[in-house]
């Protein structure tokens, strides 16, 4: 298996029609490491945006939990409990079952999220 010692390659040796298993892989991140401009790489576009759809329908999911937990929230007597719908504040610093169900709602869909924005711009 011939090896690449400095960016100066032998393009002769690079092309050559080699078996499976025989240093071939190593040969083409040879070439694309010295030559970026013939790198090529599948962008799995299909998938991506399969992934994404799996992802949306997660978040929908996660969406309707939360407002469950949030009107829920709205429609207690306790008013501790009650400003967890509108003070993000309380809500964070809950202690109760109530408060931690929707604050650990709303953190699972802001990961998700992130992940989700992030994912987007990779088609």
């Amino acid at each position: 298996m011939d090896t690449v010692t400095s960016e100066a390659v032998d393009m002769s040796s690079l092309v050559a029609i080699e078996s499976p298993g025989q240093g071939s892989w190593l040969k083409v991140a040879a070439l694309m490491g010295c030559k970026p401009e013939m790198a090529v790489f599948r962008k799995f576009r299909t998938l991506n945006v399969l992934r994404l759809l799996e992802m949306q329908s997660e978040l929908a999911d996660q969406e309707q939990e939360y407002r469950n937990f949030h009107l829920l929230d709205t429609e207690v007597e306790c008013s501790i409990t009650k400003s967890y719908a509108k003070d993000w504040d309380a809500l964070n610093a809950s202690q109760g079952k109530r408060g931690s169900l929707q604050r650990d709602a709303w953190r699972k869909i802001k990961e998700r999220l992130e992940a989700y924005s992030k994912r987007k711009y990779l088609l």
